[in-house]
């Protein structure tokens, strides 16, 4: 079995990545649109970051440093909105098609 393969999204990861982002959401006490958006971008990203067995550093390195270990941490973190070219860069380094860390 291939990496690809392992990783190919299911409905059950993406019900996982979609409770936990409730859950943190819950934790915050926030239920604004672009909030949750920001953590379910999160969760996703720190998921498929983890099964790759990547740090917060190595994406950041495999974006070209396009994007700082800061950024990425933010991200996952649910505090900032990423930009267009940002969610590109993460997705190639995360060998994902940008759809895949946005919401369905």
């Amino acid at each position: 079995m291939t990496n690809t393969a392992r990783l190919a999204p299911s409905h059950l990861d993406r019900d996982l990545v979609a409770l936990a982002a409730s859950a943190l959401a819950a934790e915050r006490g926030t239920d604004d649109p672009a909030s949750l958006a920001a953590l379910r971008f999160g969760t996703r990203l720190r998921y498929r970051r983890q099964a790759l067995g990547l740090g917060q550093v190595e994406v950041a390195e495999r974006t070209g440093q396009r994007v700082s270990q800061g950024t990425v941490s933010r991200l996952e973190a649910g505090r900032t909105v990423p930009r267009l070219d940002v969610v590109y860069a993460l997705a190639t380094a995360l060998g994902v098609h940008p759809t895949e860390l946005l919401d369905p």
